[in-house]
């Protein structure tokens, strides 16, 4: 039975969950990976640590808090051990700055400046009072984005959206494909930023995918598990000398027809 009381509770079980629903899909290896909750209000119950200048501003999320999971701690850990893998940031009212509330040394994840430019770009267009980004480093994904013939986010979605109608319902806007850029750096922060405006779902080229949700961490982590099966198909039918066409362009378009999906 759930004890779960407080809001800070949901945001730690819902984090915790996904984490162990990732691990369980070989999609975060070691510490690999990393999730971030927006939410406009919060009562935390970490002690306030340090002061820390944001990597750009986010004026959006003034007064907000941001749960983040910590750098070098394993997803999967979440549940039992919150205050050793996670990171409250209260942004200040300039939103050039936030209070962190931590354990002593534990630092934010390394790639926090995509998660908080994600969170103030869907925050100032779209009002939202709570979103959450989630970054994953599932095989199949990964690996299809290594091929030399997946350059653009065209050639990604034909081959991810042709193995199983729910693919096509679930991730309707498509799955944007972002070259490579070095992690953590302002270059992939901007990338994410433009993908995510456009998708709910982006590969990292070589490295990753970043989702992102307006209900829950698991939901974003559920959008990583429908696209990595769709990568499952994809490396299988490669690996047998691609037999199988999948569905075709009516078919995928009948599908979204049927649920409503405007296409």
């Amino acid at each position: 039975m759930s004890h779960v009381t407080t809001l800070f509770d949901r945001i730690v079980e819902d984090i915790g969950e996904a984490g162990q629903q990732l691990t369980t899909l070989a999609a975060l290896e070691g510490s690999a990976g990393n999730i971030s909750v927006f939410v406009s209000s919060l009562s935390c119950p970490f002690e306030p640590v340090d002061d820390l200048e944001l990597p750009s501003p986010a004026p959006s999320l003034a007064g907000g808090w941001v749960v983040i999971t910590a750098a070098g701690r394993r997803l999967r850990d979440v549940s039992r051990r919150p205050a050793l893998t996670l990171v409250v940031l209260h942004i200040d009212d300039s939103g050039q700055t936030a209070t962190m509330h931590a354990a002593s040394g534990v630092q934010p994840s390394s790639e926090w400046n995509s998660h908080l430019a994600i969170h103030e770009d869907h925050r100032s267009r779209r009002g939202l009072d709570y979103h959450v980004v989630l970054h994953a480093q599932p095989l199949r994904l990964v690996f299809l984005s290594h091929l030399p013939d997946i350059n653009t986010t065209e050639e990604l979605n034909e081959r991810l959206m042709r193995w199983e109608p729910e693919t096509v319902v679930v991730a309707s806007e498509g799955v944007e494909l972002a070259a490579f850029q070095v992690p953590g750096s302002a270059g992939q922060m901007d990338a994410t930023v433009a993908a995510l405006a456009r998708s709910s779902a982006v590969v990292w080229a070589k490295h990753g995918i970043v989702t992102r949700s307006d209900i829950s961490a698991t939901k974003a982590a559920d959008l990583v598990e429908y696209l990595e099966a769709a990568a499952y198909y994809e490396v299988m039918n490669l690996s047998m000398g691609s037999p199988a066409e999948g569905l075709d362009e009516h078919e995928r378009a009948a599908v979204a027809r049927a649920f409503g999906l405007g296409v």
